[in-house]
């Protein structure tokens, strides 16, 4: 940064294009060329341009006045190439589009959107005449034909690869699944919980006549008895022709390990150490996940799939492993957990399920699910813990701005939705459902739910 001249920041530039592009033979980027606005400091664009050839697209970063010489010198310097805002803090108001039309598009940084700008002025800027959004119909056309090309390029096949190297024929199978089963149909999920094994599943096929496409197992404890009984209630929902799900609420290591060690928060001190390779704290965090590894493995020999969800609900207060944010944060003790597991352990039977939980809780008690993803290299699917579905909060078009088009489940621990709400929000897979207390009305609701045709589940096993 700050190297004018041919010489400078510009022969940066061509140097990573000629290797992406001449040496790797990549054919698939679009090149945006990037430069901020001036300010102060006065600098012309042009004494940092590569040059026409090894840009597509100019853009610039504003964060302040939308001045038209900005604007003039941009379109000036593309020379009929697309100009676009790749950074703003304000956004640029529909009088500034009107004065400044060739900007093809504009993207607002993080919480600015929310911190830098009125209500009034983001309605005004994104319901003009100039906004196009991902919704709007006049992109199903080039987007469909976008797809189809897509398809025909691959062969026309669902292409079902987990994050995991050398991942099962079991798991890929189950991701084909998701994938086919995104935007058709939702397949229906009963989480049952360790104290009270298979009774969530058993209620609702008493209650439907229908088993859930999912079986949801918990597991809270080290205790081996527990793993084994784990293993034992997934072999008999696998027999039931059932997609086996298990978060894991690992227990706290750090401390004097209380009745509900979830909940031990660790200090700074302690995280630093459980994150530090070698350290004490470390070690049985290894023996942890070594251990959960080889119940795992049981069920990757006897060939079965998992949705696996470790690590659940990051974004909120209340678990060991949550509410730290950063590149030490919670997102890298899911990579650390990983890498673990699978290139260590050899566990290649998982789907990774990264589960964060909404935004309908006390302030101060969740944050927004970015600052604690841990990437998409580590993820082959993602979950919204909810509530309950609020059509007015759509939470599948948020979480679909981390996925990136992988698949979406949601889990709900209070109202059951509506068949149209599961199926009407586009997006999800899956849904899983946590047990609550019996009732007429819940009752007619999981009866309404599991006679929907959209909705996917198993005959009850003879």
């Amino acid at each position: 940064m700050g190297r004018a001249g041919k010489d400078g920041s510009a022969a940066l530039y061509r140097q990573i294009y000629d290797r992406f592009v001449n040496v790797h033979h990549l054919d698939n980027l679009v090149w945006v060329w990037n430069g901020n606005d001036p300010g102060s400091k006065g600098e012309a664009f042009a004494d940092y341009y590569p040059g026409p050839e090894y840009a597509d697209v100019v853009s610039i970063d504003v964060y302040g006045e939308f001045k038209q010489k900005y604007y003039d010198d941009a379109l000036a310097l593309a020379a009929g190439k697309p100009i676009a805002l790749a950074e703003v803090g304000g956004l640029p108001s529909p009088e500034v589009l009107e004065q400044q039309p060739r900007w093809t598009y504009f993207m607002a940084w993080s919480e600015f959107i929310q911190d830098g700008n009125s209500l009034e002025l983001a309605n005004a800027v994104y319901h003009g005449p100039r906004a196009l959004n991902r919704d709007d119909p006049r992109l199903a056309g080039p987007m469909e034909a976008i797809r189809k090309a897509t398809a025909e390029r691959i062969g026309g096949k669902t292409e079902a690869d987990p994050v995991s190297p050398s991942a099962t024929a079991e798991a890929k199978a189950l991701l084909a699944r998701l994938m086919e089963a995104t935007g058709s149909a939702v397949l229906s999920g009963q989480v049952n919980v360790t104290a009270a094994r298979g009774a969530g599943t058993a209620g609702v096929t008493q209650t439907t006549g229908r088993v859930p496409s999912i079986y949801g197992a918990v597991l809270s404890s080290d205790d081996p008895a527990d793993r084994r009984a784990l293993v034992k209630e997934v072999l008999a929902a696998h027999a039931n022709h059932s997609i086996v799900s298990i978060t894991w609420l690992a227990p706290s290591l750090a401390g004097g390990r209380t009745a509900n060690s979830l909940t031990y928060e660790l200090t700074d001190f302690e995280w630093n150490e459980l994150l530090t390779p070698g350290s004490t704290l470390n070690k049985r965090w290894c023996e942890q996940v070594d251990a959960t590894a080889a119940t795992l493995k049981e069920l990757q020999n006897a060939g079965i799939a998992v949705l696996w969800s470790p690590y659940p609900e990051p974004n909120i207060r209340g678990s060991w492993w949550a509410w730290r944010k950063g590149i030490h944060g919670s997102a890298e003790l899911y990579r650390q957990l990983f890498d673990r597991m699978v290139n260590q352990d050899g566990v290649r039977n998982l789907l990774w399920v990264w589960e964060s939980t909404d935004q309908d809780r006390p302030a101060g008690l969740v944050d927004v699910p970015i600052n604690y993803f841990p990437g998409l290299l580590y993820v082959d699917a993602v979950e919204a813990q909810l509530n309950r579905l609020n059509e007015r909060f759509p939470a599948g078009r948020i979480l679909a701005q981390v996925a990136v088009g992988k698949p979406m489940g949601v889990s709900l621990s209070d109202k059951l939705p509506s068949p149209e709400a599961l199926t009407g929000q586009a997006g999800w897979a899956w849904f899983l459902v946590w047990p609550q207390w019996d009732s007429p009305e819940r009752a007619e609701a999981l009866r309404k739910l599991y006679s929907d045709p959209h909705i996917v589940s198993v005959a009850p096993a003879q």
